[in-house]
């Protein structure tokens, strides 16, 4: 192997690693304790680091430590919940990035256990843009929807989403926010005021453009908000975000936020592209990518 990864957060004596460490000089990369997490300390923080991590390690634990252990460890919840992977391809572009995109999305939904289902008609809506929402009519049958943009490249290494979203009623749907890109703010900040005045919905108070969310990836929670909400239609500007910023600055919707590394976009941007093809990134969003045709995303 060129590479060599493991947790680091304990250092042991390993010969086999330090032989090929010190004197063959292969390099190393830590996977984060999440994957080695060594029990002991976790109980010491808390059941919330046992629920942060994938893999417990019960170390040199014996005797009564280990069965109290694993009595701890007998009520922790299997999340259970149904989940189903849904995007949208409508037209000939689309279907044409569906050939790159398409079989890495139904892969991960096969490894992650969630069902998949595309969308290609724009059926009642002004532009397919709305499409995505169609999927709202799935909760019930689904305890969280995930929604995945037609130009979003799932990394074969990528964990399944929604292990990382908790299972309550406190959220609506989750989604990264754009304005954590410095450029963002500035851009977006004409978005909801323009869509107001497009659909006459009231503009909302404290409107600073320092939120706002992409929906080239969702997850979609079933709460009785989530299924309940309409968004007024517009073909003006980014109108499916407004309407969903419109949604939580108005109090109809929570939103809980997701790191970029599960809606890495914006390749038109200098050091992007080389950036998403980091291990960290676990979906590649081709956003600002103009494709055949000219259509642009």
């Amino acid at each position: 192997s060129d590479r060599l990864w493991l947790s680091t957060r304990i250092v042991k004596n390993q010969p086999w690693f330090n032989h090929r460490r010190q004197v063959l000089g292969i390099p190393f990369g830590d996977v984060g304790y999440q994957w080695n997490a060594l029990f002991g300390e976790h109980e010491r923080n808390g059941k919330g680091a046992i629920d942060a991590s994938y893999m417990w390690h019960f170390g040199t634990q014996k005797g009564q430590k280990f069965q109290r252990a694993c009595g701890l460890l007998s009520g922790h919840r299997v999340d259970t919940r149904r989940v189903c992977l849904v995007t949208v391809t409508v037209g000939d572009d689309a279907r044409d990035v569906a050939e790159i995109t398409g079989q890495p999305m139904r892969d991960y939904a096969h490894r992650c256990g969630y069902d998949f289902r595309e969308f290609t008609e724009t059926g009642d809506h002004v532009t397919p843009l709305w499409t995505r929402f169609d999927a709202l009519a799935m909760l019930g049958k689904y305890d969280l929807i995930v929604y995945l943009d037609n130009d979003v490249i799932v990394k074969p290494t990528a964990p399944p989403l929604t292990w990382f979203l908790p299972a309550r009623d406190d959220w609506d749907f989750a989604a990264f926010n754009s304005c954590e890109l410095d450029y963002m703010p500035r851009r977006v900040e004409r978005e909801l005021p323009q869509y107001c005045k497009v659909t006459g919905a009231p503009m909302p108070d404290g409107w600073t453009a320092q939120r706002y969310p992409n929906s080239g990836v969702m997850v979609f929670n079933n709460t009785d908000r989530m299924r309940a909400w309409k968004p007024l239609e517009t073909a003006v500007g980014w109108a499916d975000q407004n309407a969903l910023i419109h949604a939580v600055m108005s109090g109809a919707l929570n939103w809980r936020h997701i790191p970029r590394a599960w809606n890495f976009g914006h390749m038109h941007i200098s050091g992007n592209l080389t950036a998403a093809m980091d291990d960290s990134v676990h979906f590649a969003h081709f956003t600002g990518t103009t494709y055949r045709g000219g259509r642009k995303k």
